[in-house]
């Protein structure tokens, strides 16, 4: 019997052989008892003439005679339950087993090609750890390098915080009694007198080397701080001298400051509190915004808002 290829076949043709074997044995027998029947039957013999060594034999042929019947009759009934085997196994589980065992091929090579590609997937990401690895190595000196200067830069901030802190003196809050009002006005970071004043220290009207007039009516002089005029403000010894003359023409025991100080020099009125203390002389500080406009009507006071 010729051996498909791709087929599993090893059991089925164990079978096959089997009942072949089975199938000569059972022509090997009838033979034989054809055999047998043509010896015993010898020509010339009368019935009840047979010698006693005859019917001894005559017995014994027929005794393995009747072996040999049942056993031809046992092996055509094992022959044909193994044929049925085989029809059965050729019409309904052959065909189911190769479609199973096809599958199973179809699925393993899918699990191969799987496993293949996982494989490579692996050693892909083996590659791209050792990369990145190797990358964070040679970035590790930048990082630490970035590390110092952020706690340089965040030491120098700490310093520069304190360097910023200033001690604060709050302006005078207590009634100046009969002290006259001297009033102030800071901006550009310049000090501006807003009146003019005799040496005596009367007042003689509105500074107008220090002030431009930007409008006049019944209700007062609108003006404004002249950007070049004025004393500059800062921390230079020039500067707080200058101060400090200008204003020691006003006697402490009879002035008082009102301060009327602008957002862009709010930085520099400390160098101008620092003067008015050396000075001798209380002060009220009056933050106004850019927006804000002061008219002179005369009087004590000599301003509004």
């Amino acid at each position: 019997m010729t051996r498909r290829s791709g087929m599993p076949a090893d059991s089925l043709e164990l079978l096959l052989d089997t009942i072949c074997n089975t199938f000569g044995g059972i022509i090997f027998i009838a033979l034989l008892v054809v055999v047998l029947l043509m010896i015993s039957g010898k020509p010339g013999a009368l019935p009840g003439e047979a010698s006693p060594e005859e019917a001894s034999e005559s017995l014994a042929k027929r005794n393995q005679l009747e072996n040999l019947q049942r056993l031809k009759t046992r092996l055509e009934s094992n022959l044909e339950k193994q044929t049925k085997i085989v029809s059965t196994l050729t019409q309904n589980d052959l065909p189911q087993s190769l479609a199973s065992y096809q599958l199973e091929l179809d699925r393993h090579s899918e699990l191969e090609t799987d496993m293949a590609d996982l494989q490579r997937r692996i050693l892909r990401t083996e590659k791209e750890d050792e990369e990145m690895s190797r990358k964070r190595k040679e970035l590790q000196p930048q990082l630490a390098a970035i590390e110092l200067q952020a706690v340089e830069l965040k030491q120098s901030l700490a310093d520069q915080k304190a360097s910023l802190r200033k001690t604060l003196r709050m302006p005078v809050l207590k009634s100046p009694g009969e002290k006259q009002e001297l009033l102030l006005v800071m901006q550009f970071n310049r000090l501006y007198f807003w009146h003019q004043y005799s040496s005596s220290g009367d007042r003689e009207g509105l500074n107008t080397n220090d002030f431009l007039i930007l409008s006049e009516d019944d209700n007062g002089v609108v003006t404004s701080p002249n950007p070049i005029a004025g004393i500059p403000v800062d921390s230079t010894n020039e500067s707080q001298q200058r101060l400090i003359r200008s204003l020691n023409r006003f006697r402490p025991s009879g002035y008082y400051l009102a301060i009327v100080v602008r957002p862009d020099s709010y930085g520099a009125f400390q160098y101008l509190r620092d003067a008015a203390v050396a000075s001798g002389h209380e002060y009220r500080l009056v933050p106004a915004t850019s927006e804000e406009r002061y008219v002179d009507r005369g009087g004590k006071g000599g301003f509004v808002q």
